[in-house]
């Protein structure tokens, strides 16, 4: 590695090693649940988790990303529970959308294939609301062994419950219901822990509402466009394709997203603090942008490259021949993985810097890209295989463009 020892080194560490166990947990039991589950059932995931995650996106108004930020130790536990209370009343907005819509609206969306599933979803959304808050806190208080022990909470009993559910009446919804386990699970952990925060009064809450206001204004914009152009596609892949199409198309964002699982958001959480430190000392944030970058970048070549020739083999070998499928797909997509891979964690360049407007605009040409090749390819009935070469060669270009962006940004050019 580049970086030199420090406390950054160590934190990376930490965290990386709780995110590695969560995850190997996660690969070592999805070759099993994909011969428990029919690619049509995590197609049926898919569609659960495109909702919850497009609506989790924006469950805190962003006001996560503030909890870093302030000076004060009350001011930022105030924060803190300013992101749960926003977390409830949207939870709970949702909850009366969903008594309150007639079910048969829902017949002609992928929705229909969730049932009485979709009552979980504000539950789901709640607790990664309450997740988000309590994560970031830790991390401000540089309590990343806690970080780590919640993700390998939240790993096994997620997959503990889907196997299990697999085995009962249920089991079409083994799945779904594994899902809600483990989001609940995880919260409790971090209630155990004794995470705290704090209301003086509303004046103080409205406060500091007011005052990181920019996160709701810009980044929540941004990351719900940019959670749109990802989970809006998979529902959309439901709709035009085929649920089992969508099951090996999850399959695949599943496995060549592990290196984001592992690494990616735990350099991220570090790199944050990291770069608002150096922020606050020098004004500029691209000392630790470059390192931050390089290391990604030899992390990405190291993890993508090796396995892309073999990875229809591998789809077969490991998830069954029924998944085979899904690895030429993961072939097609190995380019734009990598890139999304060594963006992930240097997005946060933005947050430091106060810049969410700029993220916002750049998630809104993703989101129009991607629409506007979906929607040629139902125009012109474009196979999947297909869609998914101009999709990788279109939606890799820009994430390129993105680099160059932020670190403009870290150097203070823009």
């Amino acid at each position: 590695m580049i970086l030199p020892k420090s406390n950054y080194v160590k934190n990376i560490v930490t965290l990386l090693s709780g995110s590695m166990v969560a995850q190997i947990v996660t690969i070592l039991a999805t070759p099993l649940l994909t011969r428990l589950y029919s690619p049509e059932q995590f197609g049926v995931l898919a569609i659960f988790l495109a909702v919850v995650l497009i609506i989790g996106s924006i469950i805190n108004a962003r006001y996560e990303l503030a909890i870093m930020l302030p000076e004060s130790e009350s001011e930022a536990r105030h924060v803190v529970f300013l992101c749960l209370l926003i977390a409830c009343i949207i939870s709970v907005l949702i909850f009366i959308l969903i008594i309150v819509i007639p079910r048969n609206w829902y017949e002609a969306t992928p929705l229909i294939q969730l049932g009485n599933y979709l009552y979980f979803i504000p539950l789901v959304t709640m607790s990664i609301g309450f997740f988000n808050a309590f994560n970031y806190y830790s991390s401000r208080k540089e309590n990343y062994a806690l970080i780590s022990y919640a993700n390998i909470s939240k790993s096994l009993s997620t997959i503990s419950s889907q196997g299990a559910f697999s085995t009962v009446s249920f089991s079409n919804s083994g799945l779904i219901f594994g899902y809600c386990v483990g989001a609940i699970f995880s919260c409790f952990f971090f209630f155990k822990a004794g995470i705290k925060f704090e209301l003086t009064s509303i004046d103080k809450l409205k406060s500091v509402a007011y005052k990181y206001r920019k996160f709701p204004q810009y980044s929540m914009w941004a990351i719900l466009a940019n959670s749109l152009s990802v989970n809006l596609l998979n529902l959309v892949i439901g709709s035009i394709y085929s649920l089992s199409t969508l099951g090996f198309y999850s399959l695949l964002q599943r496995v060549l997203g592990m290196p984001i699982a592992i690494l990616g958001t735990s350099i991220g959480q570090v790199f944050y603090k990291e770069i608002v430190k150096e922020k606050k000392l020098t004004g500029k944030g691209d000392v630790i942008f470059v390192k931050t970058a390089i290391n990604l970048v030899i992390i990405s070549v190291l993890a993508f490259i090796p396995v892309y020739f073999f990875l229809p083999k591998l789809f077969g070998i490991v998830f069954g021949e029924n998944w085979i499928i899904a690895g030429e797909y993961a072939q097609i997509l190995v380019p734009l993985f990598a890139l999304r891979f060594v963006t992930s964690a240097l997005t946060l360049t933005n947050s430091a810097f106060e810049k969410q407007n700029i993220s916002f605009y750049w998630q809104i040409i993703l989101l129009l890209l991607s629409m506007t090749l979906v929607f040629f390819s139902y125009t012109f009935n474009v196979e999947f295989i297909n869609f998914l070469k101009v999709y990788n060669a279109v939606i890799s270009f820009h994430y390129i463009v993105l680099l160059l962006i932020l670190f403009l940004v870290s150097k203070g050019k823009l």
